[in-house]
């Protein structure tokens, strides 16, 4: 989030490509309200034949406030997106993705209701009226279709009655165990009710409350990290790498069951940092889609909030809300014919090993028609070994400690030399500790610093940290009570 609060879709770097249909954005909520009839009728007659997947189930993650060029490409263990860039090797990379505008809940609002329900800045879109919006979106599409949505937000907790009130032009926040929660990037609660367009506030959850079968999971669901680690830029400890640590800790396990069961990630920002703007594309975001669907690689077309939009709806033959209508969907990174699905079984995804280790690699694969040549094991690029029959596997000796850990992943190669990559899988390598050569301090995913004389410690992603503290790599601490949230506007 930005203190720039102009409406700057159409700078002199801007979006100029889009149809009047797509300047509905702009309109207040009450003008889209009347529109939105009309708007309807026009999707109805005017949606294309498209080819698109429909997966069983699609996770949107939104994070905030970062120019493609900061995330993307840039692999520093520390300032940088080491595991986001790893999922490159599966995913779709979106060169030309862009915002809609500045600042940040105007483009939550545009990717869930196809329209920024006509705020230029950081506030209510009930204000002045006071009451909860009916305009088309994308949870009452599902459910009036039989299918199923949910907003999963991290420390929300059992606030959904306040995230329900209306607050005026404020901008309400709560201080959680893992941060501040945002009341207004909560967009859907804006929504709740039983009128037209409106959806239960069943939909509403903490990120705590995700099922431990992601079968379960809504057919789309929204998750969002609080504040202070979405890539916010007004906290001291907020930088690329803060989003990309909740990413491996969140996320991963979702990704790796995903590949096998014919479900989708969409990965993306709200906004580019304006301090930092990339020239030669204004607002330009990271966005990528990961699943088996997805067709690896980096491409050129120019979408936006809107595009992804259109994307799901036309994935579930949804109407389009708002803007949706004159986007474009996303055609050309889904697999023309089911390729192998490979995924990497051992070691266990974020698991610890104590240095000298011995890592038994094993890799499962799914032809799907295809020959396969060979499974082959690797360290982020670094080829490990392969195994030209199955069971694949890989032994792989005497792996020393690595203070940032190793990502892991095996890819099939198949007739004609193509390949395709299983899910990274993150795992941690720490030096033995003992008694006789003290204690070996850690500095784990919540910021706790932990001390232990035996061989390891579950669970720390960050370590070894020899009695040394880093202030805020991964939240603002337990020494103290959270200060309050920086200004976001």
């Amino acid at each position: 989030m930005t203190d720039d609060t102009s409406d700057k879709d159409a700078g002199p770097l801007g979006h100029t490509r889009r149809s009047f249909l797509g300047r509905l954005a702009g309109l207040s909520a009450a003008t889209i309200a009347a529109a939105g009839t009309t708007v309807d009728k026009l999707a109805g007659t005017a949606r294309a034949a498209v080819s698109l997947p429909r997966p069983d189930h699609v996770v949107v993650v939104m994070f905030e406030n970062t120019t493609y060029g900061d995330a993307i490409g840039n692999l520093d263990p520390v300032t940088g997106a080491p595991y986001l860039n790893s999922l490159r090797a599966i995913a779709a990379n979106m060169t030309r993705s862009t915002g809609i505008t500045h600042p940040t809940d105007p483009n939550y609002l545009a990717l869930f209701s196809g329209s920024t329900q006509g705020i230029t800045g950081n506030s209510d879109p009930r204000y002045p009226r006071g009451t909860n919006l009916t305009t088309p979106n994308l949870a009452a599409q599902l459910i009036a279709k039989g299918l199923t949505f949910g907003n999963y937000q991290q420390d929300m907790g059992d606030t959904v009655d306040q995230m329900i009130a209306y607050t005026g032009q404020t901008y309400p926040y709560l201080a959680g165990p893992n941060g501040s929660y945002f009341v207004d990037e909560n967009v859907v609660g804006y929504w709740i009710g039983t009128g037209t367009n409106q959806v239960p506030k069943s939909v509403l959850h903490d990120l705590e409350d995700l099922p431990e079968d992601w079968s379960a999971l809504p057919t789309v669901s929204f998750w969002h990290a609080v504040e202070d680690h979405d890539g916010h830029q007004g906290y001291p400890n907020e930088k690329v790498n803060d989003p990309d640590n909740w990413m491996r800790k969140y996320l991963s396990s979702y990704i790796e069951w995903a590949m096998t069961h014919n479900s989708l990630l969409i990965i993306t920002w709200d906004e580019s940092y304006p301090a930092a703007e990339d020239p030669a594309l204004y607002n330009h975001i990271p966005t990528l889609f990961i699943g088996p669907m997805v067709k690896a690689g980096d491409y050129a077309d120019d979408i936006d909030h809107y595009d992804v939009l259109r994307t799901i709806e036309d994935m579930y033959g949804l109407p389009y809300a708002g803007a949706a209508a004159g986007a474009t969907p996303i055609t050309s990174i889904w697999q023309a014919t089911p390729a192998p699905v490979v995924a990497l079984t051992s070691p266990g995804l974020l698991s610890d090993w104590t240095a000298p280790a011995t890592l038994d690699l094993e890799a499962s694969v799914t032809p799907n028609g295809h020959t396969i040549v060979k499974v082959q094991f690797y360290n982020g690029g670094t080829l490990l070994g392969e195994a030209a029959t199955a069971p694949y596997a890989f032994t792989w000796q005497n792996v020393p400690a690595n203070y940032y850990g190793y990502s892991l992943t095996a890819r099939a190669v198949y007739e004609g030399g193509a390949s395709v990559s299983s899910a990274p899988v993150p795992i941690g390598v720490y030096p033995a500790a003992s008694l006789a050569t003290g204690l070996v301090a850690y500095l784990n995913f919540d910021n706790n610093i932990a001390a232990q004389g035996g061989t390891r410690i579950n669970g720390v992603k960050q370590g070894p940290v020899a009695a040394r503290y880093v202030p805020g790599k991964f939240g603002q601490g337990r020494s103290g009570p959270r200060p309050a949230p920086a200004s976001r506007r």
